[in-house]
């Protein structure tokens, strides 16, 4: 299995780059974690066989539009496609999705009320088995395990830190975790519903997962000083590079 990030910014990109948007790909098929502004640009989406929406943040889902006109363009190519899967958390959106039956054959995971921590039902698309879980967010976000070749994917979405996550993340071969905010602004981490860099080191340690990776960053930070903040919990991060693939 691969992991190649196409985008990492949040909530808006730098110049030239994306926000979230990760595409797993193996044994031939391709699922696309996450498609916020600037993915399409970068998203071999002729490819995908499905696709997961961890919440409705635009920066989350902003060009699944986009998608959904690539998708449903292809007929005017001569192209028949099948709709692609998509795996949602509850939301506004998602009746709007359910609408577009032609580019989407949308899965809703969960309800509004869900606590964090809930796990929903595996989901398989393609070789891959999903396994959604509820995440502590101002909007109903989903997280996710993806495992394909017995090999274990954990990508956080976007979440603060809540007791069973270690749970959830371990036995992760790599975790993907949102680092989004830095120590000095640990207030607003916990009024958003984000986990500190440090806490992403702390949350791989207690998981005992294999490797690390940082993502979600704030385009002002020194990224450098955001993972020295992980490294703080005793663990060697590396920060997700945006068109670099790593192998699982």
């Amino acid at each position: 299995m691969e992991l190649k990030v196409l985008g990492c910014w949040a909530p808006y990109p730098r110049m030239g780059g994306a926000c979230s948007g990760y595409l797993v790909t193996h044994a031939g098929a391709s699922l696309l974690l996450d498609c916020g502004h600037g993915v399409m640009s970068r998203l071999p989406w002729r490819d995908l066989h499905g696709v997961v929406i961890s919440h409705f943040h635009a920066d989350h889902w902003g060009d699944l539009i986009a998608l959904r006109h690539a998708w449903e363009g292809q007929q005017r190519e001569g192209r028949e496609a099948e709709p692609l899967p998509l795996v949602v958390p509850p939301g506004e959106a998602v009746s709007q999705l359910q609408q577009m039956v032609r580019a989407f054959r949308v899965k809703e995971v969960g309800a509004l009320a869900d606590e964090p921590g809930c796990s929903y039902p595996p989901i398989t698309i393609g070789p891959f088995v999903i396994e959604p879980f509820r995440t502590l967010h101002g909007f109903p976000t989903i997280g996710v395990a993806v495992t394909a070749g017995g090999r274990r994917l954990v990508y956080t979405g976007d979440t603060g830190w809540f007791d069973g996550l270690p749970l959830l993340a371990a036995k992760a071969d790599l975790l993907l975790c949102e680092a989004s905010i830095m120590e000095r602004d640990a207030e607003y981490a916990l009024k958003t519903g984000h986990v500190l860099a440090r806490q992403a080191g702390e949350l791989a340690v207690q998981a005992g997962v294999q490797r690390l990776v940082l993502t979600h960053f704030w385009p002002g930070y020194d990224l450098d000083a955001l993972r020295q903040e992980a490294v703080a919990a005793g663990i060697e991060p590396e920060l997700a590079e945006e068109n670099l693939a790593y192998r699982i």
